[in-house]
């Protein structure tokens, strides 16, 4: 499914019709937001960048990034901490966006082996 575009023309500029059935585009926005779709255990916990997300008890969680320059790519680091048997695991990974763009990151439920990495 394509990210729309909230970009939105002025109202002062006169509305353009297409012509002969084809579909003009008058406004060529410079940024637009990301979309990142994460699939993770619903108990765990997420990071983007350092910074504790609220969404929680979702396996599948979306979030949409500031405005982003188009024809840039970005970066953001995810880390996900899950309990389990009394202890905290945890595993990150780099997930790269553009802007207009959906990106997908996937944590499975980790083992005791990857909190050591």
């Amino acid at each position: 499914m394509p990210v729309q575009s909230r970009y939105q023309p002025e109202s002062s500029e006169p509305e353009k019709q297409p012509t002969q059935g084809k579909q003009t585009s008058y406004y060529q926005p410079t940024s637009e937001s990301a979309r990142l779709i994460i699939h993770l255990p619903a108990d765990a916990r997420l990071y983007v960048d350092g910074v504790a997300t609220r969404t929680m008890g979702q396996e599948v969680r979306t979030y949409r990034t500031p405005e982003l320059e188009y024809g840039q790519e970005y970066v953001y680091t995810l880390k996900m901490e899950i309990d389990r048997d009394g202890k905290t695991l945890t595993e990150t990974k780099r997930i790269f966006v553009r802007a207009g763009q959906a990106s997908e990151a996937r944590f499975d439920e980790p083992t005791p082996a990857v909190a050591a990495n």
